[in-house]
């Protein structure tokens, strides 16, 4: 005796499909993930901290050196350039070195540049602890 496996029409984006029920699930299974908005976390870089400093170092110059890395691997995982990193870093040499290192920049132009650096680490830390917040509720559930 021959077992005859439920089909089902169904129409999408103009295709008929005519496949078995079990078939049609894994397809819009598949489909759907396809049109699922993909949201990639930017990796982090390995710098060697003998890029910055070679020969002997005290403990604390060590210390110093792996916190300013991490500073600096935070700052590119919210979305900032090197040029927008080094520009923030340079402003935190603080204004007299800041304003001689870009005197050939206008000064409207460099704290528009400035603003819009510190805007991006503003909205990746709002989005940082939305993602947070969503995380506990996940786990609550």
């Amino acid at each position: 005796m021959m077992q005859e496996n439920s089909c089902l029409f169904i129409v999408v984006h103009n295709i008929v499909y005519d496949r078995p029920v079990d078939e049609l699930e894994i397809a819009f299974s598949n489909f759907s993930q396809l049109n699922q908005k993909k949201e990639f976390q930017k990796s982090t870089e390995y710098i060697p901290l003998t890029e910055r400093t070679s020969g002997q170092i005290s403990l604390q110059q060590f210390e110093d050196y792996t916190k300013q890395a991490a500073h600096i691997e935070t700052l590119k995982s919210s979305g900032l350039t090197e040029e927008e990193v080094q520009l923030l870093l340079d402003y935190g040499k603080g204004k007299e070195f800041f304003s001689e290192k870009y005197r050939r920049l206008e000064g409207s132009v460099l704290n528009s540049r400035l603003e819009q650096v510190l805007s991006k680490i503003r909205s990746s830390e709002e989005k940082q602890k939305l993602d947070n917040s969503r995380q506990g509720l996940v786990k609550i559930i």
